[in-house]
């Protein structure tokens, strides 16, 4: 009886065995992130789980909405890495959408208002994805560079319509790198590319200066499951047709045609005369800025212009 008594011991014990033994090498194969520290930017979501950032959408003292953006980690990881790591560091708080052109994008990520550039807390230029599958279609997020293919660091687009002549391979042979797209607000979006402009004084071709532009008052990381306020999810329609305008602007794309001169890489100095109040044919009522709202107007160094026979990003 003693002896059944130590053998069904014995067994016991082996079987203990044999699960703890299981249960380390099932703890040295589990995923990264789980029970582990990861890197700043890399546990923000799971296999199945989208990462989403929100943008707080301010004009003036006016609240605009929110824009919920989902990024695209497997087609894009270096980009999104590179576009989370400017979301937590603060780098798109109050920057603004510099340059908008109905029907086709809304640029932003890099500007202060509209003549002064960011360049505190930029980081290198990341290497360029845009030949992931991803294709630049309506409310798709994307990365804005100069020339150079692999130049992309803050700056940003969000297409309007679907813009399948920046798809890779484009004109250039590499394409404009798509890392996510909008799955809420996009109501926010079609009312930033409806708003006033007029004829950048370096971009004479093109009428996409906001007369008041729109701020990122802040953007962040939303946890799993969170949802923002007034959230809208986006049903893919097309906004309304926009009224034809007197002075209809031209739409150029993000992408600098070859000119007869090569561009001016260097930073180029503001010209004595740019222009610093609205145009005379401008209504004397729109919102004055708030100064708790907006940067200080200390000077910037002008080192990334959006695209022109100038320099930059796009």
């Amino acid at each position: 009886m003693r002896t059944n008594h130590a053998s069904t011991f014995t067994a016991f014990l082996a079987l203990l065995t044999i699960g703890m033994i299981v249960s380390a090498a099932d703890a040295q194969r589990q995923p990264p992130g789980v029970g582990t520290k990861t890197k700043p930017g890399a546990g923000h979501a799971g296999r199945n789980e989208q990462t989403r950032v929100v943008l707080q959408i301010v004009r003036g003292r006016e609240k605009w909405g929110d824009i919920v953006i989902e990024l695209d980690r497997q087609h894009a990881p270096k980009t999104v890495e590179n576009f989370l790591r400017y979301v937590e560091e603060g780098f798109y708080d109050k920057t603004i959408f510099h340059r908008v052109i109905s029907d086709f994008m809304i640029q932003g990520g890099g500007y202060l208002s509209v003549t002064r550039t960011k360049t505190t807390g930029l980081h290198e230029p990341i290497k360029n994805e845009a030949n992931n599958g991803l294709k630049n279609d309506r409310g798709t997020i994307a990365m804005a560079r100069t020339l150079e293919p692999n130049s992309a660091t803050s700056q940003f687009f969000i297409n309007v319509v679907d813009n399948h002549k920046l798809d890779y391979p484009s004109v250039d042979g590499w394409g404009y790198c798509v890392f996510g797209r909008v799955v809420a607000g996009m109501d926010v979006v079609d009312r930033i590319c409806n708003m006033r402009t007029r004829t950048h004084p370096r971009m004479r071709s093109e009428r996409s200066m906001p007369i008041l532009p729109a701020t990122i008052r802040s953007a962040r990381i939303l946890k799993p499951g969170e949802e923002v306020e007034n959230e809208k999810v986006d049903d893919g329609k097309k906004p309304p047709a926009k009224p034809a305008e007197k002075h209809p602007p031209q739409v150029k794309p993000p992408v600098q045609r070859p000119q007869p001169e090569p561009p001016v890489v260097e930073p180029v100095e503001e010209p004595e005369d740019y222009p610093e109040d609205y145009p005379e044919d401008e209504p004397e009522d729109y919102p004055e800025d708030d100064p708790e709202d907006l940067p200080p107007d200390e000077p910037v160094e002008d080192s990334t212009l959006t695209t022109s026979a100038s320099s930059q990003s796009f």
